[in-house]
């Protein structure tokens, strides 16, 4: 609101933000995706994804990719065959205006292929159209305030909110959602935000691992 200019109209300032020719979505980014706003996040994701070469699904591929599929081949009748993609990770990463259609294509894959795993970030902006959704179709969720890692610094403003959608295991309860391991793994990494010397991908690493640790137990 500072940047904006919204703040300072109480005091009489009509110099900054918007009221001094700022666009309006300079300062409510809707359509850019986290990637677009602070590129170095990717490289932070990818430091704690088992796949350490997960790359953002683009629009086109939410409906191809993000399911599961690879391009498919021609059969000699000419009939299209699809194929199954080899990765095992996918990461979705919509700006808040589309957030809502993403999260619609990712449950759809959820329940065509359980065995997938999923990594939702978006920033908390334009929430009322899509949080709802994300806690339906996501098994564990945390935010990244603004500002506690260099990967989301302090002007991004708005906490980023991330969503892991991990594939069922193959013994009870089968999805991870309210396990308490788990549970227990997002309060330990939210105590972790305060302290910049201290290192939160060990956490998210045991949190994109929790299905093959809940299998070894039974």
């Amino acid at each position: 609101m500072i940047q904006q200019g919204t703040d300072g109209l109480s005091r009489g300032l009509m110099t900054d933000g918007v009221f001094a020719a700022d666009p309006m979505k300079l300062h409510l980014p809707l359509h850019l995706t986290p990637y677009d706003r602070h590129p170095p996040l990717l490289q932070w994701v990818q430091s704690w994804c088992p796949d350490s070469s997960v790359l953002p699904l683009s629009p086109e591929e939410w409906y191809t990719t993000g399911h599961g599929l690879a391009p498919g081949v021609a059969g000699p009748s000419g009939t299209y065959f699809p194929l199954l993609h080899p990765g095992r990770w996918f990461l979705w990463s919509p700006p808040p205006a589309a957030a809502r259609a993403a999260l619609e294509e990712l449950a759809v894959s959820r329940h065509k292929r359980p065995h997938l795993n999923h990594i939702f970030i978006v920033p908390r902006l334009f929430t009322s159209q899509w949080r709802r959704l994300l806690h339906k179709t996501a098994d564990v969720i945390f935010e990244l305030p603004a500002g506690a890692r260099p990967a989301w610094p302090q002007h991004m403003h708005e906490p980023l909110v991330i969503g892991l959608t991990l594939r069922l295991a193959s013994c009870v309860p089968f999805s991870l959602r309210y396990h308490a391991s788990v549970l227990e793994l997002v309060g330990t990494l939210r105590s972790l935000w305060p302290y910049v010397s201290r290192d939160e991908r060990p956490i998210l690493r045991q949190l994109c691992h929790a299905p093959d640790a809940l299998e070894a137990m039974s």
